[in-house]
Formats: C-alpha cells, sequence, structure tokens
C-alpha cells in the first residue's frame, strides 16, 4: 500500500507541471536556457550576453527602436538605442532563454568643471565645460545672469555638440563668483527627451585680493645657535591656500639656501645646501634642512637666499614676503660652570651636633643656553680617596651623578655641624645635551661650628 501512494504522489505532481505550463500566457513559456546579463542600461550602453556552456544560440530583441543586438554563438553584445523594455532572447533548436531589460531616460542634468582651479584675477583667462548628462537635441542658450558680482572682461560664445559645451571668459576687477543661465536644455530624443528651460550655473569666481602672510616661525633656539644633526626650520602660513609661482619649466618650487664651511681632509670647503618648502594643507609652508656633521664649532651655518615666489590660485602675490630665516652659530661644546656658590643663610654658627641651613648655587655659560645643573653631595672623605687610598674627586660625567636635573641650580639642605666635612659635586649640561666640566668644592665644619669653603 504504502508503494502505491507513492507513485501516486509523483503522478500528481507531473500533472501539476504540465498544468501550470498549459496555464502560461502564449509565448511565455518556461524558459530551458539560462541567460545571463544585465536588467538595466542606458541609452548609448553595450552589454554582454552568454548562455554560459549550453551551445551556439541565435540571439534576438523584442524591439528593434530600443536595442540592437550581435553575435551569435555563447555570447552577444546588445547596443541599447533609447528608453523602453526590451526582452533579449537566446534560441538553441527548440529551446530557448532570456533577460527582460529596463533602458531608462536620461534627465538633462549638467556638471561644471573650469580650468585653472576655477579661479581667476585680472585680465586672466579660463576655460568653463559644461557635460550634460546625456546628448542635447540642440544647441541651448547662455547667458550671464544679471551683474556679476565679479566683473568679466568678456565672455566668450557658447562652443560645442552633443554633450560637452565650453565657453571662455577673462576676469575682471571685481572679487566674487560669476553666475549664468543655460536655458532650453533638451535631451535627444533617443535618451528620452526630458527638458530643462533653465539650469542656472557658476562660473569662475574671480580674486584679486592679494593673500596675506599671517606667521613666520623658526624652529631654532633663541641664541640662534645649532648642532650637528640639528634641524634648521623656517614655516610661513598664510591666510589662504597658495602654490609656488612655477613661472617657468626651472621653476618648481620655493627654496631655501643656507651656506656654511665644511670640513674636508683637503681642507676647509664652502658648500651651499638648499630645501624646498612643503605644505599639507597649501596654507602652512615649512623648510627644514639638517645641519651636517662637518662644521666646526663657532663657525656658522647660514641663511643666503630664498628662491622662487608664492602665487595665490587665482594668481596674485603676497602683500609681504617671506622673512629671512635664521643664521646658526654652530654649538659642540658643554658649558664652562662656574664655582659652586656656597651661602649660610644664618648669622651664627651653631654648637656642636647641631644642623644649620646652607644654600647651594650652580652657574655657568654657554654658546647656546644651559638645559640645568645635576648636583651630588658626599662626606668628603667617602669621595676623596677609593679603598686602595688613591686620590678621587668623584664622578666624572653625568652617568655619575644621581640626582636629578635643577633648573635653576639652586639648592637648599640641611648639613651637620658635627666636625663634618662634605663634597658637592655639580655638573651643567647644555640645550644639546654637551656637559660641563664637573665642579667639586668642599665644605668643612669645625668643632664649634665654623664652616670653611675649600
Amino acid at each position: 500500500m504504502k508503494k502505491i501512494l507513492n507513485i501516486a504522489i509523483v503522478a500528481l505532481l507531473t500533472l501539476t507541471i504540465v498544468s501550470c505550463k498549459d496555464d502560461l500566457p502564449a509565448g511565455e513559456g518556461i524558459p530551458q536556457i539560462y541567460v545571463t546579463g544585465a536588467t538595466t542600461a542606458l541609452p548609448t550602453a553595450v552589454e554582454e550576453y552568454s548562455v554560459g556552456d549550453a551551445g551556439s544560440a541565435t540571439w534576438s530583441v523584442s524591439d528593434a527602436a530600443v536595442a540592437s543586438v550581435s553575435g551569435s554563438g555563447s555570447t552577444a553584445n546588445v547596443t541599447f538605442l533609447s528608453p523602453g523594455d526590451v526582452r533579449v532572447t537566446a534560441t538553441i533548436g527548440s529551446e530557448s532563454g532570456y533577460v527582460d531589460v529596463r533602458v531608462s531616460s536620461v534627465g538633462a542634468g549638467v556638471s561644471v568643471s573650469y580650468d585653472k582651479d576655477g579661479l581667476l584675477r585680472k585680465d586672466s583667462t579660463g576655460t568653463v565645460t559644461f557635460s550634460f548628462d546625456a546628448p542635447l537635441a540642440s544647441d541651448p542658450l547662455f547667458g550671464l545672469k544679471g551683474t556679476a558680482d565679479a566683473a568679466l572682461v568678456t565672455v566668450g560664445a557658447l562652443a560645442g555638440s552633443a554633450d560637452k559645451y565650453t565657453v571662455g571668459v577673462t576676469g575682471g576687477t571685481g572679487n566674487g563668483t560669476a553666475m549664468a543661465y543655460l536655458r532650453d536644455v533638451i535631451v535627444a530624443d533617443n535618451y528620452g527627451g526630458d527638458k530643462a528651460d533653465t539650469i542656472e550655473v557658476a562660473l569662475f569666481t574671480i580674486d584679486n585680493v592679494q593673500p596675506t602672510m599671517t606667521e613666520f616661525s623658526q624652529e631654532g633656539n633663541l641664541s640662534g645657535t645649532a648642532t650637528w644633526g640639528s634641524d634648521a626650520s623656517a614655516s610661513v602660513t598664510f591666510n589662504e591656500a597658495v602654490r609656488a609661482a612655477m613661472t617657468d619649466a626651472a621653476d618648481t618650487a620655493i627654496w631655501v639656501y643656507y651656506t656654511y664651511t665644511r670640513d674636508m681632509v683637503a681642507g676647509a670647503t664652502a658648500q651651499t645646501d638648499s630645501v624646498a618648502m612643503v605644505s599639507d594643507d597649501m596654507i602652512t609652508w615649512t623648510a627644514t634642512l639638517t645641519v651636517p656633521d662637518s662644521i666646526s664649532s663657532g663657525n656658522s651655518f647660514s641663511y643666503v637666499k630664498i628662491e622662487g615666489n608664492f602665487l595665490d590660485l587665482a594668481g596674485n602675490e603676497p602683500v609681504n614676503d617671506l622673512s629671512a630665516p635664521m643664521n646658526y652659530t654652530m654649538d659642540l661644546d658643554g658649558p664652562v660652570i662656574n664655582p659652586t656658590g656656597v651661602n649660610e643663610p644664618e648669622s651664627e654658627p651653631t654648637g656642636v651636633g647641631e644642623m644649620r641651613w646652607v644654600d647651594f648655587t650652580a652657574s655657568a655659560t654657554d654658546a647656546s643656553s644651559v638645559a640645568g645643573y645635576h648636583y651630588l653631595i658626599k662626606e668628603a672623605y667617602e669621595s676623596d680617596t677609593t679603598d686602595a687610598g688613591v686620590h678621587n674627586l668623584g664622578p666624572k660625567s653625568l652617568e655619575e651623578f644621581s640626582s636629578e636635573i635643577d633648573a635653576d641650580g639652586m639648592l637648599s639642605k640641611l648639613m651637620s655641624t658635627d666636625s663634618a666635612a662634605y663634597d658637592v659635586f655639580w655638573i651643567a649640561v647644555d640645550e644639546f645635551g654637551y656637559e660641563s666640566d664637573v665642579d667639586s668644592t668642599r665644605l668643612t665644619y669645625s668643632n664649634t661650628g665654623v664652616l670653611t669653603i675649600d
């Protein structure tokens, strides 16, 4: 009984499929061939359709006014001619398949582009290009919108055809963006025939205002010194975007030149280096040149000249010129430290076994500037000799100092006066990291609390 039921179900399904096929509208049978390709398109588009490995097919379209087909085989190219709905059919023997395609119309849209960044100044010329979304049935009408805020000396005639037109203009004495109208913009019939009575478009912006340099800065210390590996930097900021003038093929950037004397085996040699000013936003421009490690201490790394000029995007020169970068004196030496200053704020000695405040002062001179001081205090005879009795005056370099840097070189300590002796050490470091010699001062308190400084 179970087997009989299964056979009956299969028979019922077969009858259902046949019935559905018979009930389909005439000419709309179930496709036996699978066709692939685009289901939407625009006029003039060319799309490829394929039956894969099904074999060589005969191709056709349902409406020759909307599309045409070329090719015989497993693939074909369909060229779409005008808006509408069309069926692309592939037939192999008695079997066929299809793809329905909707070809859309194109609106009367336009995009505007400019040469010279869309900016002009007085007497400079430029070209405006109007690119329409589809070819036009006829040339549109063109005219200015009233009196332009930015006077244009000349406005040429509209020239072009199909989907691209141009007009040439010459900048006047004003400032602002000149506007114009495109009238009677009618798309060609095979693209849908859409129409726009009036389209407002922007012509060039006229800019006769000179840019202003708002800031000039240098990444150098106030003393005008540098050392090997220092960055000699100059930065200038404008109130609007600017570019290098580029008046000829060789004028490619703004160059900053420095000169110095290089120490060579064969003798000192004059050298000039240059670096281009660069910018990420065309507002702030910076030039940075690393000081070479072949200049003797005390010699100079000197600014020579700036070559080239800035212009804004309309071609106006800046009101104020780029300031000259600074000259640098080479500093390769550490500070010269002065003897430590020692002072007792209290006027009278204290008795044996008492504590007493002592002020210490460190000072030094340097070609650049002193960044700070490190100190170290030890009992005198602890630092005076080693275990073997060898004379040892304490630390010799910065690494042997345990204290943190003291920017002012000022220190107050509470000291014991009980027949005590101390060695106080200072070392100065300049802004480039060069160290001074170590200064050593001995403080000795007698058994009556009297201070002696050696």
